[in-house]
């Protein structure tokens, strides 16, 4: 079997084999290769030590995001970025090195001298094998595996989702016992590989079979398990309905975060039915109680700033009462901040999607492509629907004796003026309504 492979990864290996040494490609690249699919990234593995390494190429950039001590030396070729690592292993060679990968679809190697190398069941490379029916197993024992590096555990599930493939039993039945270990993984590891399973458009067919798992590190999710809404408008348990509303959005972190969050308020919202009491439940707060949850969980997973700032907006106004006035419009812009315009459209997705998992609301459903039409309109005609919009600034407002926070608050009374439409954005009108304004406090 032969591969197409970057001739930068030719070079490298060429390069180690003319110095005395063994290499070849190895991990997620050729398993990538054997599907094929276009590897991100190239990987490769030798019995050189890191010194030879640097020796050998000593000509190009070098780095080490580990430390060179951990045995693996990073070169810089043409723009493109090789990870070189010593052979892993008690034996130091290429096949203690594969016993020591992560998982069997991982533990191939591939060289054009040699082509494809393996751990070997009989004749068969087990590898190659799991590749072609699509398992994710451990290599050896998951026990192993699992305690070396407990993120593995979140790795098995993030390859599932995004592969699509199905996770062996025995790997399965040792991730959930060993769930536990991952408390003591760093928060940055787990929130990448969660970050990437979450915006998997198969995620859904996982998160619910491997809920546990994933309280693991976000435990508020509990509470959502198997909890009947007690609601003529959900026919699914909460759980149930954020998977499926999950599935439903565009694979942008953001708005797959806010699907997942989204109603993650309402346990701690449940209002009685003031006639049907216990049997019937409202959620009235729970957008509000839903987004400060989903910023502490945010903020507990180190995600950056601005992805917290914009999924805490996405919760807090997902159930927004939207209408087919320009004003509603303009006024949810204006809620949705500096970053309304890209939010906006995200916040359209996630209630499209959530309406989807909803019975007998026809009434309350809103033409969402309207409001889109909308929001394009006030774009394209440059409408204003923030305070930067207004034809004035805090400066006028100094002149008309507001100081402080006043000048804030009066700012935001003109611009809803403008919205409503009961002034124009001009700096005439609004000069004209501040005097006028003026004139009746006066007469008070």
């Amino acid at each position: 079997m032969n591969f197409i492979v970057p001739d930068e990864v030719d070079f490298v290996i060429d390069m180690l084999q003319r110095s005395g040494y063994e290499a070849y490609l190895v991990g997620g690249a050729v398993r990538d290769l054997i599907m094929g699919n276009t590897p991100k990234d190239f990987d490769i593995t030798t019995n050189a030590k890191v010194n030879d390494i640097q020796n050998i190429f000593k000509d190009y950039n070098q780095f080490s995001n580990g430390g060179f001590d951990h045995g693996t030396v990073s070169i810089i070729i043409n723009e493109m970025t090789l990870e070189i690592t010593t052979y892993r292993g008690d034996d130091a060679t290429l096949l203690s090195d594969l016993a020591k990968r992560d998982f069997t679809i991982n533990s191939l190697a591939y060289n054009k001298m040699r082509g494809l190398i393996g751990i070997k069941e009989g004749e068969n490379l087990i590898g190659f094998d799991d590749i072609n029916y699509k398992v994710i197993r451990c290599v050896n024992s998951p026990v192993d595996r699992f305690n070396e590096d407990p993120l593995r555990i979140l790795r098995a599930l993030r390859l599932a989702v995004t592969l699509d493939f199905n996770i062996e039993t025995f790997t399965k039945k040792m991730m959930f016992y060993y769930k536990d270990l991952l408390h003591d993984v760093a928060i940055e590891r787990i929130r990448e590989e969660f970050n990437r399973i979450i915006v998997s458009p198969n995620a859904y067919k996982f998160l619910h079979e491997y809920r546990e798992i994933i309280a693991v590190f976000i435990p508020e999710i509990e509470d959502m398990f198997d909890f009947d809404q007690k609601n003529k408008y959900h026919p699914h348990d909460l759980y149930t309905h954020t998977v499926n509303v999950v599935a439903g959005v565009k694979p942008e972190l953001e708005v797959k975060l806010a699907a997942f969050f989204h109603d993650i308020g309402k346990p701690r919202s449940v209002v009685y039915d003031k006639d049907l009491g216990a049997s019937y439940y409202h959620y009235y707060n729970h957008p509000k109680v839903g987004a400060e949850m989903t910023k502490d969980i945010l903020k507990r997973l180190k995600m950056p700033k601005i992805v917290v700032d914009d999924v805490y907006l996405l919760v807090l106004y997902h159930d927004y009462d939207f209408s087919l006035s320009l004003k509603n419009t303009k006024r949810l812009l204006y809620k949705l901040g500096a970053n309304s315009n890209e939010l906006f459209l995200k916040l359209i997705d996630l209630k499209r999607s959530d309406y989807q998992d909803h019975v007998g609301i026809e009434k309350f459903i809103v033409d969402l492509d309207k409001v889109v039409e909308n929001y394009e309109k006030i774009i394209k005609e440059k409408e204003c629907f923030k305070i930067k919009d207004l034809a004035i600034n805090g400066d006028v407002i100094v002149g008309f004796g507001y100081h402080g926070e006043e000048i804030g608050k009066k700012l935001v009374q003109i611009l809803n003026l403008v919205i409503d439409g009961k002034i124009n954005n001009t700096k005439e009108d609004i000069i004209n309504y501040l005097n006028s304004e003026k004139e009746e406090d006066k007469n008070v």
